[in-house]
């Protein structure tokens, strides 16, 4: 039989070649809060995702560089704004900014920026070829999209925009 005709069971052959992952390894990301940006247009949760010694603090030089890097780029009209809330996870390799879609409110949409020898890069990265969140980053998704959820089934005012934005997670990821 044609081996791409077995639909029903899989074998140890069909899965050799498949998923074989070299040079990675696997370690355990903490997630802290950063505050927030805000600008006249967009108000983005911060976070900051590490590993190593202490993922549980984030230098003030860290939150100031990103916050000031952002700006930038709003002011500049390189990041669209879309609806105007959203949050963005800086990693040690990269800053991914993700925004509630302005036409359909449930889509999130994210921008990539490298982030290279302490250095954010001028240019983003297309989410074509970086993909849009790694594994790590999809928990923090998760739970955003779950205060999100929230945020959409309330009345919508000041104070849900607020429970909103002061909904983040934190510790282990």
């Amino acid at each position: 039989m044609n081996p791409s005709m077995r639909h029903n069971k899989l074998y140890k052959s069909d899965v050799e070649q498949l998923g074989n992952i070299k040079g990675y390894l696997h370690l355990p990301r903490a997630v802290m809060p950063m505050g927030a940006l805000k600008h006249p247009d967009l108000i983005l949760k911060l976070y900051s995702m590490t590993y190593g010694e202490n993922p549980n603090h984030v230098e003030q030089k860290v939150i100031e560089e990103t916050k000031n890097f952002l700006t930038r780029k709003i002011e500049a009209h390189e990041i669209d704004t879309n609806l105007g809330l959203g949050f963005a996870i800086r990693s040690h390799d990269m800053l991914n900014i993700a925004m509630w879609d302005k036409n359909c409110p449930i889509v999130l949409k994210n921008d990539i920026y490298l982030y290279e020898e302490n250095l954010f890069c001028a240019q983003h990265t297309s989410v074509d070829t970086t993909g849009s969140f790694c594994i790590w980053e999809l928990e923090i998704v998760n739970h955003e999209k779950e205060a999100w959820k929230k945020y959409l089934s309330s009345s919508r005012e000041a104070k849900d925009k607020l429970e909103y934005l002061t909904n983040v997670i934190k510790g282990k990821l």
